[in-house]
């Protein structure tokens, strides 16, 4: 997001350039990599890891701005069931049904490791799961 912002005002500043009939030094020095502020409420991208791929579905730990969620994506169209378990003995993580599949938050990207329990089913297919985030 960043380089795009760079490059679109270093675009508008050549186009007020030319428009006013400068084409001097002025124009070398905007091209070269100065820091350009951050817009306030821009979003971070975010970040995918595939930790399974299978014939029948995908999944995913995503990592956006401040949070950590496990995405489950159907692939072939079958019906695909999952859940998330932090620990033993205690409750699965509720899941939200989006448009790119099943999917659970799983809280606060703070840095420190925690890990979950995944099971997923598909057709004929169980996949269990543990992973780290």
């Amino acid at each position: 997001m960043l380089a795009l912002e760079e490059g679109d005002a270093a675009i508008d500043e050549a186009l007020e350039m030319e428009a006013e009939g400068s084409t001097g030094p002025g124009l070398a020095a905007r091209t070269s990599r100065e820091a350009v502020p951050r817009r306030p409420g821009a979003r971070l991208p975010e970040q995918r890891e595939v930790l399974e791929e299978r014939r029948d579905f995908r999944v995913l730990l995503v990592r956006e701005r401040q949070r950590v969620r496990l995405l489950v994506q159907p692939l072939s169209g079958r019906t695909v069931t999952a859940a998330v378990f932090t620990a033993p003995g205690k409750p699965s993580i509720k899941p939200t049904q989006g448009p790119e599949g099943i999917s659970f938050e799983l809280g606060a990207d703070g840095g420190g490791t925690r890990s979950a329990h995944l099971t997923v089913m598909a057709g004929g297919e169980t996949l269990e799961r543990d992973f780290s985030y």
